[in-house]
């Protein structure tokens, strides 16, 4: 990768953070300012490569810039460690010379994300400006042509890393996600045995984008690079649905499956236009609880915007093993869905799971990923009426789409 391309892909990872409903603090560590450490590669990599030791200590990510500096971003979690890295980061900086007699203020500055973005930016900018005035000077050293964007992102392959995500949502951002917007309904059972629309449930297809357009990647393991992902999917899914909405979710309840993180005020305005032909409380945004359990901060922000917006929330992932975890008071939620597949079946008419359900509210619960009949007889006998699920695709006669 060339040192032009390590600056780009900073650069749109700083326009995925301005974006973000998360607060950011990065780091610019510059040991360019002093032309003694310039001078001797050796003693350079020496300290890049303990301050990338520190920056993977404290669970924040490092971006090298041209082989001499670093700009080092720490989530909102991490912000109590920013302190102590800096502090790090200076005593290491040469501990044998006297520190008098250099001005350690050069050595690293600090922008608040997205309020500094401006700022970022711009120095960002110069890195990048240095990395073109280096690549002319040496046009000898130019590389071959690159591969197609398509050829690039099917040889991708590893875990999920900051440098990953940030091709993975340069590369989204050029799809059709409309191939990959898929939509299933939540059904009410009714007395008579019918079963009545009561919302379409909308989401990205993973899997299929996966398999598509980038196979060798792992996207399981890393679930905070993972979000910083979905963050992507979510808007250009929202973007999508606003093009390919179909017809029949204009007159009726529709919901919209997000990350935490993706709930802000400019991504509100896009699922506005996206909805714009229903009223705001038929829209039900959908949120994974274990996003919510992972991130209290976050999760508050997503569902106080959310009910700003006057959206209804429902809880997403509740698997049976943490019904009994649940308490529905520390969720300000309309609907909790409840996963029942087949595989677990045998635990949901055990005493606990029933009483768990019946603390959740009988009318607030779903039971998501119906494909037994049990499922069914189980979650009526207690008294809820909202299935979803292919079995309860084929009781109603439609099919996923």
């Amino acid at each position: 990768m060339s040192v032009s391309d390590e600056v780009e892909q900073f650069i749109s990872r700083v326009r995925r953070m301005a974006r973000s409903s998360s607060l950011y603090v990065v780091v610019n560590v510059s040991y360019s300012a002093f032309p003694f450490i310039r001078q001797d590669r050796q003693l350079l990599r020496i300290q890049l490569n303990g301050t990338q030791e520190l920056a993977e200590h404290f669970g924040a990510e490092f971006w090298p810039m041209l082989g001499m500096d670093a700009f080092v971003v720490f989530p909102e979690a991490q912000f109590r460690k920013v302190p102590e890295f800096l502090d790090r980061v200076t005593a290491n900086f040469f501990p044998d010379r006297v520190k008098g007699d250099l001005d350690f203020g050069q050595l690293v500055q600090s922008f608040n994300v997205p309020g500094g973005y401006g700022d970022l930016r711009r120095r960002a900018n110069d890195y990048l400006e240095a990395a073109a005035a280096r690549a002319s000077a040496n046009p000898c050293a130019a590389a071959p042509a690159p591969p197609t964007p398509a050829e690039a992102l099917a040889e991708l392959e590893g875990p999920l890393s900051a440098r990953v995500v940030g091709r993975l949502e340069d590369a989204v951002e050029d799809l059709d996600i409309g191939r990959y917007l898929r939509s299933q309904t939540v059904y009410r059972a009714d007395a008579d045995g019918s079963w009545q629309p009561f919302y379409c449930e909308y989401f990205t297809g993973m899997e299929d984008l996966h398999r598509d357009n980038f196979p060798k990647v792992q996207l399981g393991g890393r679930r905070r690079m993972f979000h910083e992902f979905c963050q992507c999917l979510d808007e250009k899914m929202l973007s999508g649905l606003s093009v390919h909405q179909a017809e029949a979710a204009n007159d009726r309840n529709i919901g919209i499956n997000l990350g935490i993180k993706s709930v802000s005020a400019p991504l509100l305005s896009t699922l506005g236009r996206a909805t714009a032909r229903i009223a705001r409380s038929a829209v039900v945004v959908e949120l994974d609880v274990l996003m919510l359990l992972e991130d209290v901060a976050a999760s508050r922000r997503a569902t106080a915007l959310l009910r700003e917006a006057g959206h209804r929330i429902a809880v997403d992932g509740v698997t049976l093993d943490l019904l009994g975890y649940i308490c529905p008071e520390r969720f300000d939620a309309d609907f909790f869905k409840v996963h029942v597949a087949r595989d677990r079946l045998g635990s949901l008419s055990d005493p606990e799971s029933l009483g768990a359900l019946r603390r959740l509210g009988r009318d607030r619960v779903i039971f998501s990923r119906c494909d037994h009949e049990m499922a069914v007889t189980v979650g009526r006998a207690i008294g809820c009426d909202k299935f979803q699920g292919r079995l309860i695709d084929q009781l109603a006669g439609v099919t996923a789409q």
